[in-house]
């Protein structure tokens, strides 16, 4: 990520206050297809609103066996505990999120 203050101005508007660090570990994954009658949404470099997007649009969409992928481990986190301890700019949509994914085989 480049330092600028377009960069700088999106961290802010999610509650960061600047550029990632260097990641610690770096992890070969290999991709692995759904066990039949799911369904795989990846939101890879996930922030709080392509998360739960995903996750509604599978409920819009009546799926409700889905299998989330993230390369955020704090996204994961999040939904592994049903945690609201996000940003109040995306409460609602999180908060939405949470109660979808406690009704669906997740």
């Amino acid at each position: 990520m480049r330092n600028c203050v377009n960069n700088l101005l999106i961290l802010r508007r999610f509650g960061l206050s600047g550029p990632p660090g260097i990641a610690p570990v770096i992890r070969s994954v290999v991709w692995s297809p759904p066990v039949p009658g799911w369904i795989k949404v990846f939101a890879f470099e996930a922030k709080f609103l392509t998360a739960s997007l995903a996750i509604n649009y599978a409920w819009n969409l009546g799926w409700h066996k889905i299998w989330l992928e993230s390369d955020s481990s704090y996204i994961v986190q999040l939904l592994s505990i049903r945690s609201d301890q996000v940003t109040w700019r995306v409460r609602q949509a999180w908060q939405r999120c949470i109660y979808q994914i406690s009704h669906m085989e997740f």
